[in-house]
């Protein structure tokens, strides 16, 4: 009665309200919550119903069950007219969302099944016992041969899990050998069986019912013989992956290439395995030639060929392969359609994100801020900044009074800084990495060179560090200067750098929102083609004026100077130019040592070729 269909969308219309069964959302979530498996007959009824409307008139009739049950009556009736046959599915989508928005209940779905199909109580007795006991040999030879089919097929499927599970061809062959056995005996027992032998018609529709089947056990039990080869167990493991994944995946992480490179992880099948399939490929042979013939030869069959049910089971036999062999590929196009749907989505968020961004950027190019964290202003000398530093210290909370603070960079002004020592302060600017998170992974410790092939500028300058209190937290925050001109304030959560606490975070978004407006947002969007799903609470905040830029991150806050980031772009332009200059003269020389090497080699062939003819002419005179 399809109740699970049932539960289906009662659960989605629980998780996501009534309004879902309005959305185009709808059919996605549902057909990612419910299988429908082999049930075409049913998912297309209900992507009928959506598509006509009918489960907006229910929406409509919410509540009132008598014009709701009328108006299922109505479709069903309607529909019986040009799709006969189809009641019970309508019944079972229609009443489907009546159950989910609280009109009906699973029993008054079960009334109206009963009323509408009522099951007949009792059957009728035969007359006699000879047409029964035909019935009930034709029911035996449909009942055994539909299990004939399931056998082989599932013996088929039984290699998927050697292929993506690296079981065992010898237990596959075992398993394979207890069902199909069963069956081959079962088909021979039907010459010993005297309901058959009184009537050799039914003998020998069941005989040509029969062979087919064990013909296909003998075909799919040779199979083993050719996964011998790593380039067809490959093939096959590749087509059979029922995941979709994008193309550049495969480049992106190393565990991928274990899926794609399957043809090294899956063994060969074993010479007991092997061994195995040989034996049952004997038996089910043998089982196939005593059932044609009675003395085992081609030429001797038991019974005249029929044609009928021959070609109908080749057929039920061909549909079913039909079904394993489409059902990886249906599965990949459905997750690709998905994917791609998700891309283009993704796509267009982004578009609208970058036009709000530069819309921003063009409003406030022109404005110029004057940009000071607790008074210290970008732009400034570092003796004043220091001065401005110091008297923080003495103004901070009783909590922070006994913080000590460390100015690092070359000594300037020894005796106003007292004990405070100085040191040298590195960063690196990147090419694909934005100048602010380059000055926030800066440190004092070293210049070493990064490990990455980006083309990138190592700067080395004076650094004041510090700690004070913002919005009732205590920071740590750095003054930054080269040549005696702050050109960049950072401040983070600790001395470590780390991430500020998700509810701090929020307050430092809006104390920032508030005091320079509407911020340009920059979000991480997965690159096309990858698994990675970025951190929705990793999203940094911008602010750019004429004169400087505010950055916030979960990070820290930067403020740069913006003459700083004119000279800092350009200079890496430069290198960029420079590298690709290099490339390019580098390429150049390959290429004229290339054709050197190509003409001294046909040189070589030339001359060689000359002292052949030579040697030639001269080998008469040696004769």
């Amino acid at each position: 009665m399809y109740l699970k269909l049932i539960d289906a969308v009662s659960k989605i219309v629980k998780s996501y309200g009534i309004d879902i069964l309005s959305d185009s959302k709808f059919w996605h979530i549902l057909t990612d919550s419910y299988s429908f498996a082999s049930e075409y007959s049913l998912k297309d009824t209900f992507k009928s119903c959506l598509n006509s409307g009918y489960i907006s008139k229910l929406l409509a009739l919410r509540g009132n069950t008598n014009q709701t049950k009328s108006e299922i009556a109505h479709i069903i009736d309607s529909e019986k007219r040009l799709n006969s046959g189809k009641e019970q599915e309508y019944s079972a989508v229609l009443f489907s969302v009546a159950i989910a928005i609280g009109t009906f209940s699973k029993k008054d779905y079960s009334d109206f099944i009963n009323r509408n199909h009522p099951t007949s109580s009792s059957n009728p007795t035969p007359n006699n016992n000879t047409p029964n006991n035909k019935d009930r040999i034709n029911t035996n030879i449909v009942i055994s041969t539909a299990f004939g089919l399931l056998i082989l097929w599932g013996s088929t499927l039984l290699y998927g899990t050697y292929l993506n599970y690296r079981w065992w061809i010898s237990g596959i062959a075992l398993l394979m050998a207890i069902f199909q056995l069963a069956f081959c005996g079962f088909a021979l027992n039907i010459f010993n069986d005297a309901r058959f032998k009184r009537n050799k018609e039914l003998e020998r529709t069941a005989v040509w019912c029969y062979l087919p089947i064990i013909v296909g056990y003998f075909i799919n039990d040779l199979v083993p013989l050719f996964l011998c080869s790593s380039s067809i167990r490959y093939k096959l493991s590749k087509y059979f992956i029922t995941d979709f994944h994008p193309v550049n995946a495969y480049t992106q992480y190393n565990w991928m290439n274990d899926i794609w490179g399957a043809e090294r992880k899956i063994e060969a099948p074993g010479i007991g395995g092997i061994s195995l399939i040989i034996i049952l490929l004997f038996s089910v042979f043998s089982c196939g030639l005593g059932l044609y013939s009675e003395k085992y030869s081609f030429t001797q069959p038991r019974f005249q060929f029929r044609k009928k049910p021959v070609i109908v089971i080749v057929a039920i036999i061909t549909i079913g392969y039909w079904w394993i062999i489409v059902s990886p590929y249906r599965q990949r196009y459905s997750q690709e359609r998905d994917y791609m749907e998700n891309q283009q989505m993704l796509k267009a968020d982004k578009n609208s994100l970058l036009n709000k961004n530069s819309h921003l950027v063009d409003e406030r190019c022109k404005i110029i801020k004057s940009l000071s964290f607790k008074g210290i202003g970008l732009g400034i000398s570092l003796d004043t900044a220091i001065g401005h530093a110091s008297s923080l210290e003495n103004e901070d909370n009783e909590d922070f009074s006994n913080d000590s603070s460390t100015i690092v960079g070359e000594i300037v002004n020894a005796d106003e800084i007292g004990n405070s020592s100085i040191s040298n302060f590195y960063f690196t600017i990147k090419e694909t990495e934005p100048l602010p998170i380059s000055i926030l992974t800066g440190n004092t410790y070293d210049n070493s060179k990064p490990h990455t092939e980006d083309t990138y500028i190592q700067y080395k300058t004076e650094c004041y560090e510090s700690s004070t209190s913002l919005d009732n937290n205590k920071v740590f925050y750095r003054i930054i200067a080269a040549n005696n001109r702050v050109f960049a304030i950072t401040v983070n959560a600790n001395i470590y750098g780390g991430t500020w606490s998700d509810d701090y975070y929020a307050k430092l978004v809006n104390l920032y929102t508030a005091k320079y407006g509407e911020p340009e947002i920059e979000k991480l969007f997965p690159k096309a083609g990858t698994y990675y799903i970025p951190d929705e609470k990793a999203i940094s905040y911008q602010w750019t004026f004429a004169d400087g830029v505010v950055y916030l991150s979960e990070k820290g806050i930067v403020y740069l100077y913006s003459s700083f980031i004119k000279k800092a772009t350009a200079n890496l332009s430069s290198q960029i130019r420079l590298r690709e200059e290099q490339q390019k003269a580098y390429d150049d020389s390959v290429k004229r040592e290339n054709a050197r090497q190509l003409r001294l080699e046909n040189e070589r062939k030339r001359s060689d070729s000359i002292k052949r003819m030579k040697n030639h002419e001269n080998a008469i005179n040696e004769i």
